[in-house]
Protein backbone atom coordinates (compact mmCIF):
# COMPACT_ATOMS: atom_id res chain seq x y z
CA UNK A 1 0.00 0.00 0.00
CA UNK A 2 1.57 3.35 -1.01
CA UNK A 3 0.32 6.64 0.69
CA UNK A 4 1.28 9.58 -0.26
CA UNK A 5 1.28 13.29 1.28
CA UNK A 6 0.10 16.16 -1.27
CA UNK A 7 0.79 15.12 -4.36
CA UNK A 8 3.04 12.93 -5.83
CA UNK A 9 2.86 13.58 -9.17
CA UNK A 10 3.91 16.96 -8.84
CA UNK A 11 7.98 17.60 -8.87
CA UNK A 12 8.79 17.32 -4.90
CA UNK A 13 6.04 16.06 -3.51
CA UNK A 14 7.06 13.45 -0.59
CA UNK A 15 5.87 10.51 0.18
CA UNK A 16 5.09 9.29 3.40
CA UNK A 17 7.25 6.83 4.83
CA UNK A 18 5.90 3.07 6.15
CA UNK A 19 6.86 4.44 9.60
CA UNK A 20 4.32 7.47 8.98
CA UNK A 21 1.08 5.23 8.29
CA UNK A 22 -0.27 3.21 11.15
CA UNK A 23 -2.72 1.70 10.18
CA UNK A 24 -5.05 0.95 6.93
CA UNK A 25 -8.12 2.63 6.34
CA UNK A 26 -10.62 0.36 8.30
CA UNK A 27 -8.89 1.25 11.22
CA UNK A 28 -7.15 -2.36 11.70
CA UNK A 29 -3.51 -1.77 12.44
CA UNK A 30 -0.82 -2.43 9.98
CA UNK A 31 1.47 -5.59 10.06
CA UNK A 32 3.76 -3.97 7.77
CA UNK A 33 7.13 -2.95 8.45
CA UNK A 34 10.05 -0.82 7.59
CA UNK A 35 11.30 -4.46 7.11
CA UNK A 36 8.34 -5.58 4.99
CA UNK A 37 9.49 -6.97 1.40
CA UNK A 38 6.48 -5.21 0.54
CA UNK A 39 7.83 -1.88 1.25
CA UNK A 40 11.11 -2.78 0.10
CA UNK A 41 9.94 -3.63 -3.41
CA UNK A 42 7.89 -0.26 -3.82
CA UNK A 43 10.89 1.61 -2.45
CA UNK A 44 12.70 0.33 -4.89
CA UNK A 45 9.94 0.82 -7.64
CA UNK A 46 11.18 3.05 -10.57
CA UNK A 47 8.54 4.84 -12.81
CA UNK A 48 9.19 5.40 -15.92
CA UNK A 49 9.01 8.69 -17.50
CA UNK A 50 6.10 9.89 -19.85
CA UNK A 51 7.13 9.76 -23.60
CA UNK A 52 7.08 12.98 -25.45
CA UNK A 53 4.01 13.71 -27.27
CA UNK A 54 6.73 14.01 -30.74
CA UNK A 55 7.51 10.12 -29.42
CA UNK A 56 4.11 8.81 -29.69
CA UNK A 57 4.07 8.23 -33.22
CA UNK A 58 0.75 8.66 -35.30
CA UNK A 59 -2.38 6.80 -36.24
CA UNK A 60 -3.01 5.82 -39.48
CA UNK A 61 -6.95 5.48 -40.82
CA UNK A 62 -8.74 5.11 -44.02
CA UNK A 63 -10.93 7.88 -43.92
CA UNK A 64 -12.56 7.10 -46.78
CA UNK A 65 -14.65 4.46 -44.58
CA UNK A 66 -15.90 7.30 -42.66
CA UNK A 67 -19.63 8.62 -43.80
CA UNK A 68 -20.89 12.41 -42.59
CA UNK A 69 -23.95 12.92 -42.86
CA UNK A 70 -25.18 16.58 -42.26
CA UNK A 71 -28.92 18.01 -42.14
CA UNK A 72 -30.34 20.08 -45.69
CA UNK A 73 -29.78 23.82 -45.13
CA UNK A 74 -32.53 25.59 -44.53
CA UNK A 75 -33.59 29.56 -44.52
CA UNK A 76 -34.54 31.05 -41.16
CA UNK A 77 -36.32 34.60 -40.77
CA UNK A 78 -34.58 37.34 -38.48
CA UNK A 79 -37.72 36.89 -36.42
CA UNK A 80 -36.50 32.95 -36.04
CA UNK A 81 -33.65 34.17 -35.44
CA UNK A 82 -34.66 36.53 -32.51
CA UNK A 83 -36.90 33.96 -31.23
CA UNK A 84 -34.55 31.16 -30.47
CA UNK A 85 -32.10 33.69 -28.85
CA UNK A 86 -34.88 35.03 -26.54
CA UNK A 87 -36.23 31.64 -25.70
CA UNK A 88 -32.26 30.17 -25.14
CA UNK A 89 -32.04 33.52 -22.92
CA UNK A 90 -35.34 32.60 -20.74
CA UNK A 91 -34.05 29.37 -20.18
CA UNK A 92 -30.83 29.63 -18.56
CA UNK A 93 -31.29 33.02 -16.26
CA UNK A 94 -28.53 34.37 -14.38
CA UNK A 95 -28.63 37.44 -12.10
CA UNK A 96 -25.70 39.66 -12.14
CA UNK A 97 -25.16 42.31 -9.59
CA UNK A 98 -23.82 45.76 -10.62
CA UNK A 99 -20.00 45.95 -9.30
CA UNK A 100 -21.15 50.17 -7.81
Amino acid sequence: MAVFAGQPWKEGAESASASDVKGSAAGEPSTLTEDSPEIKELENMKVPEEPKVSEMGRLHSDLKSITVTVSPMENVTQEEVDSAINQALEENLTSVQDAD
